[in-house]
Order: C-alpha cells, then sequence, then structure tokens
C-alpha cells in the first residue's frame, strides 16, 4: 500500500521547475488513466460492440491505460518530455483508429485532437503542438479521402461533405495556434513576475534595514503614547460599538414588527380575494365558452376576465411582499433574464428615458424563480423610469458580482436578514430621476405607499418580499436631485441550468363515470369546481371543511376517485384532512389548492406522484389540466 501510495504521489527534483512540471504531468496522467477507466465502465466495449469494433475499442482503450501507466513510471525517474511524446502519439494512434472504425470525421473521437493538441501545448510547448496540428488535420484529410472512396463504412446515410472537413480543421488550427499563444503568453508573465518579484524582494530588505534604526529611535516614544491612550481608545470603541448595535438592533426590531405585521394583513386580504377570484375567473371563463362566437356578451364577458387577472396581479404582488409567492426556484441566469426580457423593459418606459445594460461577463447562476426575478426587474426599471421629469433622462442595468462581510449591515437592512458572507450575485438598477428625501426612503418599501398619483404601491413592496424570499439583501442610495440606485445581492447557485420539458397532459379517455371530492370552505370555489367537470362528464360531490371532507369521503371512498383540497380551512386544516384521508386510502390521489406558495407545504406531503398542487386563484384551463393530471384512467374498483 506505502508503494503505491508513493507511485500516486508527484515526484520531486532538485529543480523547482522541474519538480513543478513533474507535478502536474503526474496529476494530468492519474486523472486520464481515472478517465479511461470510466470509459471502460461507461462504454462496455463487451455489450456494445461486436468484432472489429470491441477489438478495437478495447485495443485502443487498453493502450491508453498501459500507456498511461508506463509514462508515470518515466514521470518518477525525470523523462518528463519522453513521457508527453509517447502519451502523445500513443493518443494520436488510438484516435485516428477509433475514428477509422467508428463512424470517420464525424465520430466524437474526433475530440481527442483536441485533447491531445491541449496536452502537447502544456507539458511539450516548443513547435510541437504545431507539429501534431499538421499531423491531426492530415490524418482528418486522408480519412475524409477514404470516406468518399468507400474505403471507410459508417453509420450515417450520407458522405461527410467538404465543409465538414474545412470546419473541422479551421477549428483544431485556430484552437492550437490560441491555445499555443496562450500558454507561452503565460509563461513569459510568469519569468517577468518571478524576475520583478525578486527585484522587489531586494529593494524590500534594504528599506526594512533602513527604517530598522528609525524605528528603534521612534519605539519608546510610541510606546509611551500607546500606553497611555490604549484605555481611552478601548473605552470609545466600546462605547461606539455598545451604541452602534443598540441602534441597529432597535431599527431592526422595528422594521421586523412592521413588516410582520403588515405582511400578516397583505396575506390575509390576499387569501379572501383568491377564494372569491377563482369562482369569479372560473364563471366568466364558462359563460365565454357557452355563448356563440358573435354574441355581443363575449366582449364584456371578456373585459370581466382581464379585470379578475388583474386583480389576481395584484394579490400575488401582496403574497410576494407577506412571503407567500408562488416560487418555482431553479438555477437562473440573471443576465440570460434581462437579455430575453429588454424589448419589453425598453417597450414599458417611456420614450424620453432611455434604458442601458452593463452585464458582467461570466456572470454565476442564482437559486431564483424567473417569472419573479422577471418581474423584479420590470418594477426597478419602471420606478426608474416614472422618477424622471426631465425632457430625456436614463436608467441603467447592471449586474456583477460583489463580496460581503459581516459588518455590512446595511445590505441587510431592509430585508432584516443577516447575509452570511461570502460573494453574491449583484443586481443594480440606476435612474437619472429626481431623486428620494430620507423620509420618503424610509417608506418605499411600504405596501399600498405611493408618491404617484396613480400608483398602487405595490410594486417596490414585492420587490422586498421576493427578495426576502430568495435569501438576498437589498440597498436603497437616493438624493434628491441625484436620483436612485437600488442594488440587489443574491447567493450565487451550486448547480448548472437544467431546462425541462413541458408535459402535455391529455384528458383521460373514460372520463365521464368519474368521481371527484371538492373538499374547500369557500360556497363559490365549490360551485365554479361543479360547472367546470359537469361541462366534461365528470360527478362531483363536495364537503364544507374538513371534517366534512372526511365523513363523505369514508361513505363514498370505494367511487371516488380524485380529491381536490384546499389548504386554509376552519377547524382541520388542508394537511390535517390529507392525512386523514392518506389513513383511509393511502393511494388516493389529492390535488392541493392554496393561494400560499407551494415551498410552505411540508415537502413529505408531496411523495410518489400522488400529491400535486394547484395555485389560487386559477382558471378553467390550469384546473382542468391538473385533474387531467391525476385523475385515474382506470374505472373504480366495484363498491
Amino acid at each position: 500500500m506505502n508503494v503505491f501510495a508513493r507511485y500516486l504521489a508527484p515526484p520531486k527534483f532538485d529543480d523547482p521547475e522541474k519538480t513543478r512540471q513533474a507535478y502536474w504531468l503526474n496529476r494530468y496522467l492519474l486523472a486520464f488513466i481515472s478517465s479511461m477507466l470510466l470509459l471502460l465502465v461507461i462504454l462496455r466495449p463487451f455489450t456494445r460492440f461486436f468484432g472489429l469494433e470491441r477489438l478495437v475499442a478495447l485495443f485502443g482503450l487498453g493502450l491508453l491505460l498501459g500507456t498511461a501507466l508506463v509514462c508515470v513510471g518515466l514521470v518518477y525517474r525525470g523523462y518528463l518530455r519522453l513521457t508527453a511524446w509517447l502519451l502523445s502519439g500513443t493518443a494520436f494512434v488510438v484516435v485516428t483508429l477509433l475514428m477509422i472504425v467508428f463512424d470517420g470525421i464525424r465520430s466524437s473521437a474526433v475530440v481527442g485532437y483536441f485533447v491531445i493538441v491541449a496536452a502537447v501545448s502544456l507539458f511539450i510547448r516548443g513547435k510541437a503542438p504545431l507539429f501534431f496540428m499538421a499531423l491531426n488535420v492530415i490524418a482528418l484529410t486522408l480519412v475524409y479521402a477514404a470516406e468518399h472512396n468507400g474505403i471507410i463504412i459508417t453509420r450515417y446515410n450520407s458522405l461527410p461533405t467538404i465543409d465538414d472537413l474545412v470546419i473541422l480543421g479551421v477549428a483544431l488550427v485556430l484552437h492550437t495556434l490560441l491555445l499555443r499563444q496562450l500558454i507561452e503568453g503565460l509563461s513569459e508573465s510568469v519569468a517577468d513576475a518571478q524576475c520583478a518579484v525578486a527585484a522587489l524582494q531586494v529593494a524590500n530588505e534594504e528599506l526594512k534595514q533602513s527604517q530598522a534604526s528609525l524605528k528603534q529611535l521612534h519605539q519608546e516614544l510610541e510606546a509611551r503614547v500607546a500606553e497611555r491612550t490604549a484605555e481611552l481608545q478601548i473605552a470609545n470603541t466600546q462605547l461606539q460599538h455598545e451604541v452602534a448595535e443598540r441602534k441597529r438592533t432597535e431599527e431592526a426590531m422595528q422594521q421586523a414588527q412592521k413588516r410582520e405585521s403588515m405582511g400578516l394583513m397583505a396575506s390575509g386580504i390576499a387569501h379572501d380575494f383568491n377564494n372569491l377570484l377563482v369562482a369569479m375567473l372560473v364563471q366568466t371563463n364558462l359563460a365565454i365558452n357557452q355563448l356563440p362566437a358573435e354574441a355581443p356578451a363575449r366582449e364584456h364577458i371578456q373585459k370581466a376576465v382581464l379585470a379578475t387577472e388583474q386583480a389576481a396581479e395584484l394579490t400575488r404582488q401582496m403574497l410576494a411582499y407577506a412571503g407567500g409567492g408562488q416560487l418555482e426556484i431553479a438555477p437562473v441566469n440573471l443576465n440570460q433574464v434581462i437579455e430575453n426580457n429588454v424589448h419589453l423593459f425598453r417597450a414599458a418606459v417611456a420614450k424620453n428615458v432611455t434604458l442601458h445594460t452593463d452585464l458582467a461577463e461570466d456572470l454565476p447562476l442564482i437559486e431564483a424563480d424567473r417569472s419573479q426575478l422577471q418581474q423584479v426587474i420590470m418594477n426597478l426599471i419602471l420606478n426608474g423610469a416614472e422618477a424622471i421629469e426631465a425632457a430625456a433622462g436614463h436608467v441603467w442595468v447592471i449586474t456583477g458580482r460583489e463580496m460581503v462581510m459581516s459588518y455590512d449591515t446595511h445590505n441587510w437592512h431592509w430585508t432584516g436578514s443577516e447575509l452570511p458572507e461570502g460573494e453574491y450575485v449583484c443586481l443594480m438598477v440606476r435612474d437619472s430621476g429626481v431623486g428620494m428625501t430620507p423620509e420618503i426612503r424610509s417608506r418605499i418599501f411600504d405596501p399600498f405607499f405611493t408618491t404617484k398619483e396613480d400608483g398602487q404601491g405595490l410594486g417596490l413592496a414585492s420587490v422586498l418580499g421576493i427578495v426576502r424570499d430568495h435569501h438576498g439583501g437589498i440597498h436603497v442610495e437616493s438624493e434628491p436631485g441625484w436620483g436612485t440606485m437600488f442594488r440587489l445581492l443574491f447567493p450565487m447557485s451550486e448547480h448548472t441550468e437544467t431546462a425541462v420539458s413541458p408535459q402535455e397532459v391529455n384528458q383521460p379517455a373514460n372520463a365521464s363515470g368519474k368521481l371527484i371530492l371538492v373538499i374547500d370552505d369557500e360556497k363559490p370555489v365549490r360551485e365554479a369546481v361543479v360547472d367546470i367537470m359537469d361541462l366534461h362528464g365528470v360527478a362531483v360531490v363536495t364537503a364544507v371543511d374538513g371534517q366534512d371532507g372526511i365523513a363523505v369521503f369514508n361513505e363514498r371512498k370505494n367511487e371516488i376517485q380524485l380529491v381536490l383540497l384546499d389548504m386554509s380551512m376552519p377547524g382541520m386544516n388542508g394537511i390535517e384532512t390529507l392525512h386523514k384521508l392518506r389513513q383511509i386510502n393511502p393511494e388516493i390521489p389529492v390535488i392541493l389548492s392554496s393561494g400560499y406558495s407551494q415551498q410552505q407545504i411540508a415537502p413529505e406531503v408531496m411523495v410518489n406522484g400522488r400529491t400535486g398542487f394547484l395555485a389560487k386563484p386559477y382558471n378553467v384551463d390550469s384546473l382542468v389540466s391538473k385533474i387531467w393530471q391525476y385523475l385515474p384512467n382506470d374505472p373504480p374498483p366495484d363498491a
């Protein structure tokens, strides 16, 4: 075991530069060996390939693995250039052989040429990368010619075009030249830096010697002054710290109490309105669907639908401030959100306002709800544009990174939650407007507070709630005549962004004869669901609360195939009712419905795909789609 450990450890030589090169070459070889072993597991040549393909795959991977093991031993003996030449040459032969056997120049093995050139550029340098570049291009050309002459037969139905060869060749040449230039530039920079460091060290030693005598002369005087002032400084610092800490604590308590009371009020109002909006949206949609296309009343009902949807948007903003908005958290690229919607942002501001963007490169992803992030940016842009009273003005949207320390309390003054130290993604929206006085600035995040004649006072309040839901920070700077700047901080994501393909949900072929139980304490909601499902031939039984729902389910448990359950009810709430239903029938599908966020539901109840979630307020399409998703196709068992 000790011998094996020494074999894996980086070698050491008397020359520091040779030791450094040997270290990186050793690490590269170990990574290469691990990759080869992983390829053997992934490709499974004994089961996936047959005949010549299996033989070539086993030979190529085995040859590379064996060569890499030999090269590790050569590195320990100091033969670094020989190691690099041996590994690169062997890899070239294997890649070319794999390309001939597996699909020619369109084979994925072509990627190996780029890897070879990178290894040569790192460990051999000089003109070796150009040699391998020419060798690779010649090999690609010969394989291309062989494919066109029928010597190589691939699984594709067509022959490669000259465009394929040109693109691969140009890419390989550019890759080689740019990588070679980059590595040579870095090497020169390192050498220059080492020379500069050596010169600075000499100068620093001389400076230290000259300062030593001066420090010795002043040491006694400084010691006396320090001794007399130390106690006073310590006492003064402690006093200032205690005063500042007490002030911050008092302000944080006041803000927290204020946010809690306002949040409870907004949350309660939004929840009650959501129940009413469900009935309004559903009934107006049903009315439109039942009217002929030429009916004069359709236009008026459609206006009512639009007004109801606007009311639903207001309730979403109130829930966002209260911290109960609907969240679909995923890794999000902030720059991408801005770029994809910048045309909408520009169309939303007045013509006298110019919108500028300055987006940082390589910005990390953040864990966020994409739609809510878009809402935050839009609200801040509109707020800045409406603050511009001049004939022409500007709004800037800027992204970047920012390091947050424990003493940066201004970043969580408004959210009330201290941010952990570290690097954050920063979104800054700045305008050239009239600015704000301290009195107005202290109230901008209060719900329903606005300085606009037609404002609702929920835009910035929802911004604060969304930032708080995303565990971020917010800071505001504004002075009359100077304009306003909002700086938002979001924690970086540790994941990569993934795209989720939408799934189409179709109506079950045997929808008629199904029976659904609706448990909701709001009569308009129950009636709306009954009316909708009646149009689709699905029977519905209703219950006014949790206790009533359990009784109905017990009575008809062999007939009921789906339960639509409200989360907020007096007496037995939705979660308690769900547990009771699961005790009676663990397999019954249940759709939970609420105006609050799905994140507020305990994850243990959302299990095995038998529990869904439907956000209020919902319309006809979203309700029917969700019911078709969870309503079983199989007929109910006989009672």
